[in-house]
């Protein structure tokens, strides 16, 4: 999933000494504690009913099932429904999960919040400039009073969350794939980055941080700043027989700008109003990165396919390519348009 925030859009050590980047191609692969905190508390409180789900399928179910074996009980769970509730009323902050992309701690997070908050959103009141910057960034995704109030209730029920579960479960997940992330980054760096390179450059994103999280799987989150400073969220399989999965997802998020383009060149301005073409934008991006897997690695195209098929809970069949394009349509107009953008940007190749 593309983003724009400010524009068009290792080695895992022990438990206690968190997680190092693992450099790969002009991109560090590197867990982030508070990223996943942040769409961890977004997977409890969302309903998501999405072509690609947001997050893990079968996510929120196994946290619960997880609590409920140990009694564990926060104040996220217990105003679970009321900010659900709050979500659908305000779908705008759906598009909060990429604020955690804009921090480097859940600690300067909070300070950014709770100055946003402490202040009823007046930047005036706030004495230096560096603390107006973070509060700025809140602020930019909950700007009115309603929004503030379901900030206030998510954050305060995220903390409780944190100290009473998620930590220790962050670092059991980051034991658990100790030993997948440096395969996974060696796929990207001498495979997949590789094969894209003449790509990647030519959209500049030839760098930037891959943030693998174990509650997302197909749907990842991207916000791109410079060239060389992009952020992508991907999944984190368990097993480093599925390490090509975080390649896929990074083919899924880098071919963004031509899936938007193509949605928004084959919509109609009716269409576009009644919010039509905003349900093709999902199923746009994952067809147009089976049209990028086609032309650079061919010989994963399938694969690629089967995985997306996988995180939508449907099934592959005899026919992979057949029971893709049936589980993600798309006009034949509008995947001639993003095959077309993609060979432009390949030039020929």
């Amino acid at each position: 999933m593309m983003h724009s925030f400010r524009r068009l859009v290792g080695v895992i050590l022990s438990a206690a000494l968190g997680a190092t980047a693992v450099q790969a191609q002009g991109w560090a692969v590197s867990p982030q504690e508070h990223v996943d905190l942040w769409l961890h508390g977004f997977a409890m409180v969302h309903d998501d009913a999405s072509a690609v789900p947001l997050y893990r399928r079968d996510y929120r179910d196994e946290v619960l099932a997880r609590k409920r074996g140990t009694d564990v009980l926060t104040d996220l769970d217990v105003n679970r429904d009321k900010l659900g509730e709050g979500l659908k009323a305000l779908p705008a902050m759906v598009g909060a999960q990429f604020l955690a992309l804009d921090f480097a701690s859940w600690d300067e997070m909070q300070r950014g919040i709770t100055l946003w908050l402490e202040t009823n959103g007046d930047l005036r009141r706030i004495r230096t400039r560096q603390d107006a910057t973070l509060a700025a960034r809140i602020g930019s995704y909950f700007p009115s009073a309603r929004e503030r109030d379901w900030l206030r209730l998510f954050s305060r029920g995220l903390e409780d969350e944190r100290v009473k579960y998620f930590a220790e479960q962050w670092a059991a997940e980051q034991q658990a794939r100790a030993e997948v992330l440096p395969v996974a980054a060696m796929v990207w760096r001498d495979s997949a980055a590789v094969a894209l390179s003449s790509y990647l450059s030519r959209t500049q994103q030839v760098g930037g941080t891959v943030i693998p999280s174990f509650v997302l799987e197909g749907e990842g989150r991207t916000i791109q700043e410079s060239r060389t400073r992009n952020f992508v969220v991907t999944g984190f399989p368990r097993s480093d027989t599925a390490a090509w999965e975080i390649s896929y997802v990074m083919v899924h998020e880098v071919v963004g700008s031509v899936a938007a383009a193509a949605v928004q060149e084959h919509t109609t301005p009716a269409q576009q109003r009644s919010g039509e073409a905003e349900r093709y934008n999902a199923i746009a991006l994952v067809r147009a990165g089976a049209l990028l897997m086609e032309r650079v690695i061919p010989a994963r195209a399938e694969a690629y396919m089967r995985f997306y098929l996988r995180a939508a809970g449907k099934a592959a069949g005899d026919d992979v390519r057949a029971a893709f394009e049936a589980a993600f349509p798309v006009p034949g107009p509008m995947v001639e348009g993003m095959r077309s953008q993609i060979g432009v940007i390949l030039g020929g190749i």
